[in-house]
């Protein structure tokens, strides 16, 4: 199973579940070449190289009834889901999907506290919004890009059928933690009755000034996202009006 880091965190408390430890290994997504030179070239740098790397990374949870990790790149890699199946047949997939306007934003500010970017928000969001096809894999800039959930799924269903996937909306997990962790359990095959703590947000960065979506750039890219947005509302059956537009600042 492949998860956000922040619920790798509340599935490794489970005693039934054991999670690698290193959180993003990222082997199913690995390219040697597609970072070099890049200003992100850094988040490769845990990256697992071979298969056998890979499953030693388990061995130590061989008694759980569940062993995971959390690469969030499985999701946007077009090759990942032909080559997860190739290796993994009947693996269990989890995606937890954010907003994503909010989405970019919070990627936007990763960036800009690692030092990755200089521009403004607004100016960031235009930029990648120029860019063309030939462009665009070479840029650090995937901040609009990575919000296109509904293509990204359906490539995994090509390979794995709609049971091997489950999918969560992060709102859930802010609102209802327990009720969606339980659920989560229940999917993987471990007891469903166990408590986490979700007390403390892992992975929460501190924030000074929130930047804000400029509306003709908020409009344009719901323009774009509109088609892909209607396949996530048919895979979650559940209408998103909140998705087409960033939250309120809170």
């Amino acid at each position: 199973m492949s998860v956000r880091p922040v619920e790798a965190h509340y599935l490794d408390q489970h005693p039934d579940v054991y999670m690698s430890h290193i959180k993003e290994p990222m082997y199913f997504s690995f390219l040697p070449n597609d970072s070099v030179g890049r200003p992100d070239e850094q988040f490769n740098v845990d990256a697992v190289r071979s298969w056998s790397e890979y499953e030693q990374l388990f061995e130590p949870g061989r008694s759980c009834l569940a062993r995971g990790e959390a690469s969030t790149s499985y999701l946007r890699n077009p090759l990942v889901s032909s080559r997860i199946h190739r290796k993994l047949p009947n693996v269990q997939l989890v995606a937890i999907l954010r907003n994503p306007f909010d989405r970019a934003l919070s990627h936007y500010q990763m960036y800009q506290r690692l030092g990755m970017e200089k521009l403004t928000f607004s100016e960031a969001i235009e930029t990648e919004m120029r860019q063309t096809l030939a462009t665009a894999p070479r840029d650090k800039r995937r901040y609009l890009r990575l919000g296109f959930y509904g293509e990204s799924l359906t490539r995994y269903l090509e390979y794995f059928s709609r049971t091997q996937l489950q999918i969560y909306l992060y709102e859930d997990l802010e609102s209802r933690p327990m009720e969606l962790m339980a659920d989560l359990y229940r999917f993987i095959g471990v007891d469903q009755s166990f408590i986490p703590d979700t007390s403390i947000r892992h992975n929460a960065a501190p924030t000074s000034t929130v930047p804000e979506w400029d509306a003709d750039l908020r409009d344009r890219y719901l323009e774009m996202l509109e088609p892909d947005l209607r396949i996530v509302e048919k895979l979650v059956e559940r209408d998103l009006p909140t998705w087409r537009r960033p939250s309120p600042l809170r």
